[in-house]
């Protein structure tokens, strides 16, 4: 990440891109997110320097800001963005996938049960003196 300097009137980052030092006009409070765009645009132009053998900073500013408008112009969203729309589509995304796991928590809790059940039965059955078949006495055999 760049690191800038904040210029001595708080009003401008100082920071370097591609060995040049430039100052620029920054919000308060907006620092970081002009740090990351200026990492963003020193790195591409860094490829495109090193890469392409391209020569002077400006064909290199050149071609970096056109590969930069190109990711810009083939990543957006088509049209504009209902975020109702949004918000109602994620709200019927998670009404699903609550009622999916509420089914699955149910599922498992009877697997549990179930589980339980046959170990209760199985320690009961080792625990419990084995009687014979159609005897008349419950009395352990001996």
């Amino acid at each position: 990440m760049s690191e800038g300097r904040l210029s001595a009137d708080g009003k401008a980052l100082e920071v370097t891109i591609l060995g040049r030092e430039f100052r620029i006009a920054c919000p308060p409070g907006q620092e970081q997110e002009l740090l990351d765009a200026v990492t963003y645009v020193d790195n591409k132009m860094r490829d495109i320097r090193d890469g392409a053998k391209v020569m002077g900073a400006e064909r290199v500013a050149i071609m970096a800001a056109l590969n930069i408008a190109h990711e810009h112009l083939t990543t957006r969203v088509a049209g504009p963005l209902d975020v109702s729309e949004l918000r109602r589509r994620v709200g019927v995304i998670n009404t699903a996938l609550d009622e999916a796991l509420s089914e699955q928590d149910k599922l498992f809790k009877w697997c549990s049960l179930g589980a339980s059940v046959r170990a209760t039965t199985a320690v009961a059955t080792v625990q419990s003196p084995a009687v014979p078949y159609g005897s008349e006495s419950l009395e352990p055999m001996r």
